[in-house]
């Protein structure tokens, strides 16, 4: 792999936490595997979490922060430096049926993730970054 990733779980996350030790291990992954599990393991934990809200922010070191509102607090989850951040972001919009490279304009979808057996709603909504 040509890039350096650097990822760190700021609070107990197990599924994002796992996720991202597989991807930096590397063993029998690749960025595009994971890739999906990534945002899987973001949707999981926030359900698990009861978060009413996860926020995926980009960063400077052009990667992401997650961050989920719980109980009305922002809770910082994870920060995943590189090229490897924006790669769940995109993979959500495209669960959601946008387009991953409309960065100009905001965009609104709803989408239906299943959770432990238990189907939930979301709403996705994408806003171009100032």
């Amino acid at each position: 792999m040509s890039h350096t990733l650097h990822a760190f779980c700021l609070v107990n996350q197990p599924a994002l936490c796992k996720c991202l030790r597989e991807l930096v291990s590397e063993d029998d992954h690749t960025e595009d595997q994971l890739t999906p599990q990534l945002a899987n393991a973001i949707l999981e934990d926030a359900a698990r979490e009861r978060a009413t809200d996860n926020h995926l922010a980009p960063d400077h070191s052009h990667g992401i922060r997650v961050r989920f509102r719980i109980d009305g607090d922002v809770v910082d989850c994870v920060s995943i430096a590189g090229n490897v951040g924006q790669r769940p972001l995109n993979q959500l919009k495209v669960l959601g049926r946008l387009d991953p490279l409309a960065t100009l304009k905001p965009a609104t979808t709803r989408l239906t993730h299943k959770v432990d057996e238990v189907e939930i709603d979301l709403r996705l909504t994408a806003t171009p970054k100032v």
